[in-house]
């Protein structure tokens, strides 16, 4: 049974609620991506693939980067940031041709390090947000919420491609939104301690 307890925590409430948005906003575009790369611009899967790595590349590299940014600037200002970052990467990719230009792997930059700069504090927070006894539970529950928004981005990013004309001009500047909305959110409700 879920410990209550934990939820009465608002920094864990807010971190778990941006993981769970961030997770949707990040996979159900990449999915998008990956289906108007193939279905659109008739990529092949390899060229699908490759117009993505610069996505993973930086995913990776921006959570290497964070762990040694947080201490320095701290969860609050660092997840703003890194919300913020995200937003322009998610807007950027209205720019997406197909020829993969400058712009969109700088959109794909900032999208992906924008994320991976978020999740590091995040994970912190909802850890630090828990009583030593149930840093486990903690735990499992942000990740659980993560995996159901990213199970709900990719469901909806799928109904939205086969429903609307150009999902890719409802779903980045939604996902923007979110990611700014959240920033707001993190800036103007997270504790600095946090």
């Amino acid at each position: 049974m879920i410990p209550l307890l934990l939820f009465h925590n608002s920094a864990f409430n807010l971190a778990n609620l941006t993981g769970m948005l961030i997770n949707g906003c990040y996979f159900g575009s990449l999915y998008a991506l990956s289906l108007l790369l193939q279905k659109q611009m008739h990529f092949s899967t390899l060229q699908t693939g490759l117009a993505l790595s610069p996505l993973a590349a930086c995913l990776m590299a921006g959570n290497m980067l964070a762990g040694w940014v947080m201490p320095r600037c701290g969860a609050k200002k660092q997840m703003t940031a890194g919300l913020l970052m995200s937003a322009c990467g998610y807007l950027g990719m209205l720019c997406l041709t197909p020829h993969i230009t400058l712009t969109v792997v700088m959109a794909m930059i900032l999208l992906a390090g924008g994320t991976a700069f978020v999740v590091p504090p995040m994970t912190v927070i909802v850890l630090r947000s828990a009583p030593s006894s149930m840093t486990g539970t903690a735990s499992a529950i942000h990740a659980t919420l993560r995996q159901i928004g990213s199970l709900v981005g990719i469901a909806l990013a799928g109904l939205l491609f086969f429903q609307v004309q150009m999902p890719w001009r409802v779903l980045m500047p939604a996902a923007a939104l979110i990611h700014t909305a959240l920033a707001l959110l993190i800036w103007r409700l997270l504790p600095a301690s946090a």
